[in-house]
């Protein structure tokens, strides 16, 4: 089941150069019930209508539109969510995480701040490893006079980590 769930984030994150159209989009009809079972678990049907979902953009805005696009419009119609995917952009690329760039720089992105305001906000990233990315989102979003009650992904980072001589439990 675990290397299911890694494919299954892999070909979420729709890369032309790894899955086919055909993967993504049978991807998306797995992803999509998933989550909303999940949001139905966590938050009623009625208050669904009153978030606001706000994708954590990719390195670029190509990969991010590849990745979001779709699946917010899709989420956001099963679900009631507010689609925030059109009210935010990747203004210039950063390096991507795993080739040793740093969390997601709000300073690269361009916000539609009107939109942002007195919105519930629930953050939704592909993958998180130790939860700095939706952390600095937060703050942002929440600068912009939202707020925010929750964050979502689809899988986690694993990783395994020696334990410093020092550290003790």
């Amino acid at each position: 089941e675990e290397w299911d769930n890694r494919r299954t984030v892999w070909n979420f994150k729709n890369n032309p150069e790894r899955i086919s159209p055909f993967v993504h989009a049978n991807t998306l009809n797995k992803v999509i019930p998933m989550i909303k079972t999940k949001l139905l678990s966590a938050f009623s049907k009625e208050s669904l209508k009153y978030l606001t979902l706000v994708c954590i953009p990719a390195s670029s805005q190509a990969k991010t539109q590849a990745r979001y696009e779709e699946f917010s419009s899709l989420i956001c119609e099963e679900s009631g969510m507010i689609n925030a995917y059109p009210h935010i952009t990747v203004t210039e690329e950063r390096l991507e995480k795993h080739l040793g760039g740093t969390n997601t720089d709000t300073d690269k992105l361009s916000f539609d701040e009107d939109f942002f305001k007195g919105k519930y906000v629930l953050l939704f990233d592909d993958i998180i490893t130790g939860g700095d990315s939706m952390r600095t989102f937060q703050r942002k979003i929440e600068a912009l006079g939202a707020t925010v009650v929750g964050g979502l992904c689809l899988g986690k980072t694993k990783h395994e980590r020696p334990i410093p001589p020092h550290f003790s439990f």
